[in-house]
């Protein structure tokens, strides 16, 4: 009787979450526009804020966020082909270092000293989201930084908003930029651009479409690259959340310890599925499984969307933060088109 309860209470959050997810990969197919994930999280957020009571969602968006994330990136490695990753030049993994780093730093300092933030969990966060793998990152980023609901909605919100911003301004504004001040960029260079700054893959394959399927294959490559390295920046967080995370609350020492331990696990799930896929011939079954990735993967983020609080949203601290992000990514942008403009041929 029991268990007929607990799966009673565990139906209405994992269905909705998985209804709203599978709308996300269904209307993916309908170009890089829609992505998967962002349609998950915005969706759940509208349809979450018109249930009153939410508490028969618990256990259902618990058992998302808690069990799916390592099924999700075991699907996700099966995605990332180093083949591709190890033919890329090596400027490549220094500007994606590099651009990481500033991400960063410029989300921490602007919202730490500029805007007064003073929960730097939101800092690393947003800086790590931005830097790798946008709203999947966020995803896996909970369990290690023991992210609370109001910090991962803030953000997703940053992600998804310098996302649009950051696309529409790589596709059609700096081009125009570079070709009037500097010259135009050649394929590889534009690659490069798409494939370093911008944080979803769904942006970076939409900006790289304008040139040409060549440019889509190199690009999504350095984004891979990116998304390898999900686990060392989630780990990475942690230790900052934990050391200088400011008024944001921190583990114990108990779940630190577990934190690890399920990094290592997940790691081994990641990279294991990418080798595998990579080296024996099974990358050509990756198109079949990224569906499930992505109903898998946006399952988690709809289950934070579902119990987001609409009124939280509209905070000052929210905002601020969205401003960071975007501040950041500019001076990526920036950054970014000098050394590929010096170093990428």
């Amino acid at each position: 009787m029991k268990k007929i309860n607990m799966l009673i209470a565990i139906l209405p959050g994992l269905f909705i979450a998985f209804a709203l997810s599978f709308l996300g990969e269904r209307l993916s197919h309908k170009g890089p526009l829609y992505d998967a994930f962002f349609v998950a999280f915005i969706g759940s957020i509208i349809v979450g804020n018109l249930i009153r009571k939410k508490s028969f969602l618990w256990m259902g968006t618990a058992l998302c966020k808690d069990l799916l994330i390592p099924v999700g990136l075991l699907l996700y490695g099966t995605q990332v082909n180093f083949a591709e990753v190890i033919k890329l030049k090596p400027a490549i993994f220094v500007i994606s270092l590099i651009n990481a780093f500033l991400y960063f730093s410029v989300i921490y300092l602007c919202n730490r000293y500029l805007f007064k933030i003073t929960n730097n969990k939101i800092s690393f966060l947003s800086g790590g989201a931005n830097s790798i793998c946008g709203v999947a990152a966020t995803a896996v980023y909970v369990p290690f930084a023991d992210a609370k609901e109001d910090e991962v909605t803030g953000t997703l919100l940053a992600i998804v908003i310098t996302g649009l911003i950051a696309v529409f301004s790589t596709a059609y504004v700096i081009p125009k930029l570079m070709g009037k001040f500097m010259g135009t960029l050649t394929n590889d260079q534009y690659s490069a651009l798409a494939g370093t700054t911008l944080n979803q893959t769904g942006a970076v394959k939409l900006a790289a479409q304008l040139y040409n399927e060549k440019t889509v294959k190199v690009a999504l490559a350095i984004k891979n690259f990116r998304t390898s390295l999900i686990i060392p920046s989630a780990l990475f967080i942690m230790f900052l959340a934990q050391n200088w995370g400011g008024t944001a609350e921190k583990m114990s020492a108990e779940l630190k310890k577990s934190a690890v331990r399920y990094g290592i696990f997940i790691a081994l799930l990641f990279f294991g599925a990418s080798l595998i896929f990579t080296f024996t011939g099974m990358h050509k079954y990756s198109k079949v499984i990224e569906p499930w990735f992505k109903v898998i993967f946006g399952m988690t983020l709809a289950s934070v969307g579902l119990l987001c609080n609409i009124k939280k949203i509209f905070k000052k601290e929210i905002f601020l933060n969205i401003l960071s992000s975007i501040i950041a990514w500019a001076i990526v942008a920036y950054v970014s088109v000098i050394t590929i403009y010096l170093y990428v041929k």
